[in-house]
């Protein structure tokens, strides 16, 4: 199948399913959600490759209990075969797409996925996602999957999957009727914020720490017989703010204005004192010996007015990981709703 046809394919079997068009700020390309026939699909195409998700809920609980097709301990039917042995999709193989290119998700028994890239794609019939959804969804429930599943709201139909972007846990998705999310959606107005961090002193404890740190290598990075070229600084300096913003949230478990603004202030203050440091470096490369006060009041009298330029491009790198840093911990502090 050629490119142009399987991007039309792909975009007709979305529409024929009913599934929702969204937009997703960590996924590239187009991306369409939905339920269908009680199984929910996450179904992403971008320039690469085409990545179908699916799950259904009700298989696990139908699957823990024991076939009612077992008629004895040596008679085992296809349906219930191991995972190493799952030839579950026959209806899709006879549609002309190979069964064994869905793969299990690790954890989900019953959760799959479905990739295919240029290289499956080139040996595709045109016709070959022609109602692959609803050839899917046959052969699930086969299996034991639920023909519908219920709103998480109303317990009614579900009609559409509600799809949620957070920071710390990626997506989510829940199952809603129509009515239920074009309600959240509004009352939300397509953003939840968090609550408040759930361990704020680990958070801060582990800050203070983290300052000190970035410091003493920021500075140490500085020494002149060390070399370390400014491009290589400016990464190391901008990902480490970037790198503290991630932790601080890690270990606060959430984050708020003020913890972003002392991230901040932390990353800028332990810029500023390993320039400090490096200076000192410099200064004691020459044969001197400058003790921390006098070193501390000589950089900012004498040292950063005749030095301006190349300070402030230290400060810089500072700089931007504080500005990256800053918004992926307020990001953290929103789910935002597609």
């Amino acid at each position: 199948m050629k490119k142009k046809e399987f991007v039309s394919a792909v975009k007709k079997l979305a529409t024929d399913a009913g599934l929702r068009h969204i937009s997703c700020r960590f996924r590239a390309g187009d991306t369409w959600v939905g339920v269908y026939s009680g199984i929910f699909v996450v179904m992403n195409l971008d320039s690469v490759r085409l990545h179908l998700e699916l799950t259904s809920p009700g298989q696990e609980t139908a699957t823990d209990s024991p076939s009612q097709d077992v008629q004895d301990e040596g008679d085992v039917p296809e349906r219930c075969k191991t995972e190493d042995e799952f030839d579950a999709f026959r209806r899709v193989e006879a549609a002309g797409l190979p069964g064994d290119w869905f793969e299990q998700n690790l954890g989900e028994p019953w959760g799959f996925q479905l990739i295919i890239d240029d290289k499956r794609r080139r040996v595709l019939a045109l016709e070959a996602l022609n109602g692959v959804l609803e050839c899917i969804a046959k052969d699930l429930h086969d299996l034991g999957a639920d023909e519908s599943q219920s709103c998480c709201q109303c317990e009614r139909q579900a009609t559409t999957l509600g799809y949620f972007e957070t920071m710390s846990e990626g997506p989510l998705i829940a199952p809603y009727c129509n009515g239920c999310w074009e309600e959240t959606q509004q009352a939300t107005q397509g953003v939840i914020r968090t609550g408040e961090p759930n361990n704020l002193l680990r958070g801060w404890i582990f800050l203070v720490i983290a300052t000190v740190v970035f410091a003493a290598i920021w500075g140490c990075s500085q020494y002149p017989e060390f070399g370390v070229p400014f491009h290589l600084l400016f990464i190391g300096c901008a990902g480490a703010g970037i790198a503290m913003a991630i932790a601080t949230t890690w270990f606060a478990q959430g984050s708020n204005l003020v913890l972003r603004l002392a991230v901040a202030a932390g990353v800028m203050a332990a810029t500023l004192a390993g320039n400090i440091m490096g200076v000192k470096f410099l200064v004691e490369a020459q044969g001197l010996v400058i003790s921390w006060p006098r070193i501390i009041l000589a950089y900012f009298v004498e040292y950063f007015p005749t030095h301006v330029g190349q300070e402030l491009l230290f400060l810089s790198c500072g700089v931007v990981g504080v500005l990256i840093g800053f918004f992926l911990m307020r990001e953290s502090e929103r789910i935002r709703l597609r």
